[in-house]
């Protein structure tokens, strides 16, 4: 046992290195590792080679039984990885194709036989003498199969000659035209000329193919089959007509496409007293007590909701009351699904994966023949149906071994087996008529489709694919490959069975599926188990995974609070890649635990993300793809930022969404349990995996299915695996959901530096140290100075810091800055004024003059490079003016101290002021007149006099863009 493990750790090693080179890691250490290990199973085959070579047999058969035969084939041919085989396969170049369709039972065989004969001996009367009369449709998809499989799998073989496959297309294209028993007979001349005028390429087959590819088009061909054949149904109607006629499908419902969430939100207030209302970008949300806005609040966008006596704000509409689910295919592409396969209204997962696997076969069967249809429903349209319907098919097929825990063959061979049940089964299907034309129709189709033909196959499902195996394998043309000769199993006599030589016997190294989670889910799904808190577990693994995760998260959180709260821009953030911020780290301990903690966030988004795209309710971010790129993501998206925030960060998302569904479960659990909420809520970062709903399926979860699992081997039935659901539910609950309490939403956002410096702070150094303002001449000399952003971004960091300190710790206001910076805080070269004026002139009874003097010098350069000063400040602000307003501002800045107002309007928008919430509305004039008076700074000339009224608190970002690059000498001559 101890060796079998071993090796099938070995084996677990190659797959990784032959099927994802593109993701292979780097990490020296793993991979000195993984040599190890390599040579260590080399030494052991030597020692075996004396004794028996069952064990060296065993890793073939463990690589084509869990990971397909498809990774077998590309051992064969790594020079690196082939050692693992026999010496015969070794190099080999033999086409070795499966043939699935051995599953749809003994007519396709002897159909098979006919047709290879006829090729041979080119005499059709072969064939025709094997088809029976009359003429039946499932006897009309084993011929199609039989031609594709002889005539059209002839391809795969690079030593037929082209004119001889010509002569005998030409041949079974003139027998399709003339037999009854093919009635498609456009069907039939696809498949005879290998798919010549199809629009799809990959349908094609070829010489030196990946065996997933003809896997794939086999798959397609016999969907293709089946619905163009088998007699219409009301289950099989639909299918029908988007492999057939396409154009008859738009409007149309598909399945397993998500609903629209708000009716069954609606419908779980329908006893509460609520008013529905929707933000200016469509969003939802709700209004209690009276139903009527009274008070402003923000949405997840951003945008303003609410309003005030009983009147909406701009934009905000009432709730819809309709159902807005979409028509057509709605998932995106590939790449955007979920890395585990979340569940559709009534289906399990697994229900769910193989009805969007035919869904997207008849997509794929139909597009091949007339694209156009295609377009009008699916959203958005990518550049290329064909591929994109492809990349859903293959990842369809990686979902359901995943869901299987079996191997791409194995899932390959089970939608096989579905297709012969449809085939057989649908003239005996008595189900009423179920159009795709409305949601609720589409829920009642996928229903009867699961239980009609799903629900009957995953019940017996280990015996049946055991069976369809026992068929594939047991084809003599397979058998006599080089490869499926050492893979076949080879039974001992029972009179040579010995406890003598139990290393000797081939039964101690069959392959056995192992009982592990994905195992245990299926036989859940087949059990038909109700069990609601197990389910959770099993359909949220992958939030729970994260989850555990949650040390790591608030670790780099504080990290990077550390080294930047308060002390970057969100200009620079937003520019400063994460690779960046990593080199500036010190080589050693410190870097590698962020590039860790960095690395293991990225995982926490690639797995998260596509939750992420299928919630409505949670802002995401824009712009970022599957992966945290180092060299191209911004620093800012490790941020965590407010949720209205102008540019949503990854990690406020991964983390707001973690929150909530810890929440969700909790409430499940409570409401199931008749559990009260104790209101017990704890602030995000002092929540430990402790506190939350988490647990890692590798670590935590297989070991409890593994305690809970009966495990028989009988006589000539091999092994058998049940499972107590019941005692599992309980000790789940017991350890992961007892005791967890709920998370507060909020969390201490990240500040930048233009952020630093609230009303309170000001207030407190003006106390603690009686502020000057730098005279003028000192002022035009600094700004002289300071001409590189870079440089005055460092000085304007310098002082913010010294600000924190002095408004709390106070000082000797006589004392240089320069000096203070360096002797008192210990700050080094890299945070100082890098002004000499500034140096030799600014004391500490000047910290807020020069503050004020190089955030609007910023700000300005800022102007100058085409960037946004105001790029972190509320959008409700940064309204543009009328012309009317633009040409009363400019006549009025000749009469006004425009050096003075540019500098105070600044320090007004950029310091935030938590003791009231400035309003849009408020007139500009009368927002800054009051706030000079309030710090004690002198009036600005002119300003009251002259300053338009009409200007309001919205305008102050484009007010102050038109004042920074306002030439009042030039006006005044």
């Amino acid at each position: 046992a101890s060796v079998r493990f071993s090796l099938s750790i070995a084996c677990d090693a190659m797959y990784s290195q032959v099927s994802q080179p593109a993701y292979r890691v780097i990490n020296e250490h793993i991979q000195r590792a993984v040599r190890r290990l390599f040579k260590n199973v080399k030494r052991l085959f030597e020692v075996f080679e004396a004794v028996t070579r069952w064990p060296m047999l065993f890793m073939p058969k463990y690589l084509y039984r869990r990971h397909g035969m498809d990774t077998v084939l590309a051992i064969a041919q790594s020079q690196e990885l082939q050692w693992v085989l026999p010496y015969e396969p070794r190099g080999s170049r033999e086409e070795v194709v499966p043939d699935r369709f051995l599953v749809c039972g003994e007519m396709y065989r002897q159909i098979r036989e006919a047709t290879g004969n006829t090729i041979l001996t080119w005499d059709i009367n072969q064939l025709i003498h094997a088809l029976k009369k009359p003429a039946t449709p499932q006897q009309e998809v084993m011929t199609l199969l039989a031609i594709y499989t002889e005539l059209t799998m002839i391809r795969v073989s690079a030593r037929q000659h082209p004119e001889h496959i010509l002569q005998i297309q030409q041949m079974f294209v003139k027998f399709s035209r003339s037999t009854d028993a093919i009635r498609n007979k456009a069907l039939a001349q696809r498949v005879i000329l290998n798919n010549k005028d199809g629009h799809c390429t990959r349908l094609r087959i070829a010489p030196n193919q990946p065996p997933r590819q003809r896997s794939v088009s086999a798959l397609v061909t016999h969907v293709s089959a089946v619905l163009t054949t088998t007699p219409s149904t009301p289950l099989l109607e639909p299918l029908k007509a988007l492999a057939v006629s396409p154009n008859r499908m738009r409007g149309h419902y598909l399945p397993t496409m998500p609903d629209d969430p708000l009716p069954e939100l609606q419908r779980a207030f329908a006893n509460q007293q609520v008013g529905w209302y929707q933000c200016p970008k469509g969003h939802h949300y709700i209004i209690g007590d009276c139903t009527k806005p009274w008070f402003v609040g923000k949405c997840h966008c951003g945008e303003e909701i609410g309003g005030s006596s009983h009147n909406l704000a701009r934009g905000n509409l009432p709730g819809r009351t309709d159902d807005a689910t979409a028509t057509g295919h709605i998932i995106g592409d590939a790449e955007e699904r979920p890395v585990r396969p979340s569940p559709e209204r009534q289906l399990s997962p697994l229900s769910t994966v193989v009805t969007r696997l035919v869904l997207h076969a008849a997509m794929l069967a139909g597009a091949n023949e007339n694209v156009q249809p295609f377009t009008n429903f699916i959203r958005p349209v990518p550049t290329n149906i064909t591929d994109f319907l492809w990349r859903h098919l293959d990842r369809d097929l990686d979902d359901l071994a995943g869901l299987l825990g079996r191997s791409i063959d194995d899932a390959t061979l089970l939608v096989h087996i579905l297709l012969t049940d449809v085939s057989c089964r649908g003239e005996r299907e008595r189900v009423r008529d179920i159009p795709w034309t409305s949601p609720k129709g589409r829920t009642n189709w996928e229903n009867e489709f699961n239980n009609v033909y799903i629900k009957p196959l995953i019940q017996n499902l280990d015996y049946r694919l055991q069976l369809a195996s026992r068929h594939v394998d047991s084809d003599n043309r397979l058998s006599k490959t080089h490869i499926f000769s050492i893979l076949r199993e080879s039974p001992t006599p029972s009179g040579l069975l010995s406890l003598q030589n139990v290393i000797g016997l081939p039964e101690m190294w069959q392959y056995r599926p192992s009982v592990s989670l994905e195992h245990m889910s299926r036989c859940f799904v087949e059990h038909q188990a109700e069990h609601t808190m197990l389910k959770m577990f099993l359909d949220n693994a992958i939030i729970l995974s994260a989850m555990c995760q949650l040390s790591d998260i608030v670790h780099l959180i504080t990290l990077l609070r550390t080294r930047y709260h308060r002390n970057i821009d969100m200009t620079e953030a937003l520019t400063m890649k994460i690779a960046e911020f990593l080199k500036s780290l010190p080589e050693g301990p410190q870097r590698d635990k962020c590039d860790l903690l960095v690395k293991r966030f990225g995982n926490i988004w690639t797995n998260i993300r596509p939750l992420l795209l299928q919630q409505d309710n949670t802002r995401r971010p824009e712009d970022v793809g599957p992966t945290i790129d180092a060299q191209n993501i911004s620093l800012y998206h490790l941020l965590p930022m407010r949720e209205d925030a102008t540019v949503m960060s990854c990690m406020t998302a991964v983390v707001l969404f973690l929150v909530r569904k810890n929440n969700w479960f909790l409430d499940i659990y409570r409401r199931n349990a008749g559990v009260q909420d104790d209101d017990n809520r704890k602030s995000w970062p002092d929540v430990s995996t402790n506190n939350v709903v988490s647990c890692d399926p590798a670590r935590d979860l297989t070991p409890m299915v593994l305690s809970h699992c009966n495990y028989s081997l009988a006589i000539g039935e091999g092994t058998k695996v049940g499972y107590d659901f019941e005692a599992l539910e309980k000790q789940l609950i017991d350890r992961f959901l007892c005791g967890r309490c709920k998370i507060e939403e909020k969390f201490e956002a990240f500040q930048f530096r233009q952020e630093t410096s609230d009303v309170a702070m000001l207030t407190a150094l003006r106390k603690q140290i009686p502020q000057e303002k730098i005279s003028i001449p000192v002022q035009q000399q600094i700004v002289l100075e300071s001409t590189s952003l870079e440089n005055v971004c460092v000085s304007l960091a310098a002082v913010d810091i010294a600000i924190f300190f002095l408004a709390s710790a106070g000082g000797d206001a006589d004392k240089l800055l320069g000096e203070y910076l360096r002797r008192v805080l210990k700050m080094g070269k890299a945070a100082r004024l890098h002004s000499d004026k500034a140096q030799s002139y600014c004391r500490l009874k000047h910290a807020l003059s020069l503050w004020q003097l190089l955030s609007v010098q910023r700000a300005r350069l800022l102007l100058t490079n085409d960037q946004d000063p105001f790029d972190n400040v509320d959008p409700s602000y940064t309204k543009e003016l009328d012309e009317e307003q633009v040409a009363a501002l400019e006549e009025s800045l000749k009469h006004v101290d425009v050096e003075t107002l540019v500098a105070e309007l600044y320090e007004l928008v950029v310091i935030s002021d938590d003791k009231e919430k400035r309003q849009p509305k408020w007139s500009l004039l009368e927002t800054l007149d009051p706030y000079l008076d309030q710090k004690g700074a002198p009036e600005i000339s002119g300003f009251e006099d002259h300053f338009p009224e009409s200007i309001l608190l919205e305008h102050a970002c484009d007010t102050w863009r038109i004042l920074a690059s306002y030439n009042q000498e030039g006006v005044n001559t």
